[in-house]
């Protein structure tokens, strides 16, 4: 008998399912043998577990913004940001055991003469970064990159996040979409 009752509908009569705000690209368990604490794999030791730079580099993530330093005289911050093409892909989302990453979003920021493509934004929690000592609740770090004589050159624009009594819909969206609840 044809569509008896709790019969799933025909593909001609299922409603059209909405396209995905995000699709999960890849998702991993674990922590990795690095993190931002003091163990073994804080970030003092991360020159000794296969990343060289973080020993011998001059400019290294994570750093401690002071109160006390005067701010840069930097111009207004802003991007571009075109409307979404359509039919295009919705942004992937993976998560590492440390971040979660969103690559996809179309956006040019324009800075010091050159035009820095949006490559990804990565969400750290808590902060990568730190303001007197103290992490935020979270860390939006926006990475571009702009190609100078065949080579990218890399501009990031982190923005801070405390938490908030009240949920919110698009955050539990995203957490949810990559395996971290609601």
């Amino acid at each position: 008998e044809e569509g008896g009752e709790g019969e799933a509908p025909s593909a001609e009569e299922a409603p059209a399912q909405p396209a995905p705000v995000v699709r999960v690209v890849e998702q991993a368990a674990g922590t990795g043998t690095w993190g931002y604490g003091s163990a073994a794999g804080g970030p003092e030791h991360w020159g000794s577990l296969g990343y060289p730079t973080c020993s011998t580099g001059l400019r290294q993530s994570p750093i401690n913004v002071e109160f006390n330093v005067k701010p840069a005289d930097l111009p207004t911050l802003a991007w571009q940001i075109p409307a979404a093409a359509a039919g295009a892909a919705a942004p992937g989302v993976s998560f590492d055991g440390r971040s979660v990453r969103v690559e996809g979003y179309k956006a040019v920021f324009a800075y010091d003469g050159l035009s820095y493509e949006l490559r990804e934004t990565v969400v750290h929690t808590p902060s990568e970064h730190t303001f007197g000592g103290q992490h935020f609740a979270m860390e939006l770090q926006f990475v571009h990159a702009a190609q100078v004589q065949g080579e990218d050159k890399f501009l990031v624009v982190s923005a801070f996040a405390r938490t908030h009594a009240e949920s919110n819909a698009v955050l539990a969206r995203l957490a949810k979409a990559v395996g971290g609840g609601g």
